[in-house]
């Protein structure tokens, strides 16, 4: 495990066991029980409140995107990123008992994993209802037998379900990453990643003279995500991820340079991405 994860002495999640929250803290913190809570906000509130604690969120799918409001509750609590983790995310299709797809009138999960696997669900004539996590989904499906959850295999052999359909996601190369956020920012000394947020003026060329800074820095931009502002109706803010460490000149030149150009910045964290 990684010398800058043992500083942690707690681990938070959001879900229950057998949620994919709970699978990624167990490859990275496996000395660890998490504690479990309901919502990311409450795993971010807990976090800033214990220096020695760490979090576990999912924070983009290589199909459904960026997960909504993460980075809007990491500035809140000012929040840093320690390290990420891709998992393999295989959906599943399970229900009470192994009826048949045409017998099933609801189905439960998570928003992110319906969106995962709306092809599969698009042949279905099944309600869709979103859940706070996978695995709840699977204890929701459990009292009906008229419903079905889409979930992990783990969570359904937890919650006694039988699987109807296996590799229901859109794609057969799923990944989830799960950030570990912490209250300390502690960049990694071999980070291939620096996370950033900032904020530009509403006007013409703003965003354009941000960027150009990386560029002309030889900084390469891995992603770049708009984020509407919750007090600025129609107003917006980007994270980025760039590649490399804080220990290349060239981006914390151009850092230097981008927050002179912009309203707003600030280093998320810089740390190394483990890879699925």
């Amino acid at each position: 495990m990684d010398e800058l994860l043992r500083r942690f002495d707690k681990v938070y999640c959001q879900g229950i066991e057998g949620a994919y929250s709970h699978i990624a803290a167990r490859q990275l913190f496996p000395h660890l029980q998490p504690v479990f809570l309901k919502s990311f906000e409450e795993v971010c509130m807990s976090v800033s409140r214990d220096g020695g604690s760490a979090g576990i969120l999912p924070f983009e799918n290589s199909t459904a995107g960026i997960v909504s409001g993460i980075v809007r509750l990491l500035l809140k609590r000012d929040l840093c990123v320690a390290t990420a983790k891709e998992i393999r995310i295989r959906h599943v299709l399970c229900a009470k008992n192994a009826a048949p797809l045409s017998a099933i009138e609801r189905v439960f999960s998570h928003q992110q994993a319906l969106l995962q696997c709306s092809e599969f669900l698009s042949r279905l004539d099944a309600e869709q209802i979103e859940t706070p996590n996978t695995a709840i989904s699977a204890i929701m499906a459990s009292n009906d037998e008229a419903s079905a959850a889409i979930c992990s295999e783990e969570a359904a052999q937890i919650y006694g379900l039988e699987i109807i359909e296996e590799n229901i996601c859109n794609s057969d190369n799923n990944m989830t990453r799960f950030i570990v956020i912490a209250r300390d920012f502690a960049p990694s000394p071999d980070a291939d990643v620096t996370s950033v947020y900032f904020k530009v003026k509403n006007e013409s060329g703003a965003l354009f003279k941000v960027l150009k800074v990386f560029a002309d820095h030889g900084v390469n931009l891995i992603s770049l995500h708009s984020l509407p502002l919750e007090d600025e109706p129609w107003h917006y803010g980007f994270y980025v991820d760039i590649e490399g460490s804080l220990g290349n000149e060239g981006i914390l030149r151009s850092l230097e340079e981008a927050k002179e150009k912009a309203q707003f910045l600030r280093v998320l964290g810089s740390y190394r991405s483990r890879r699925a």
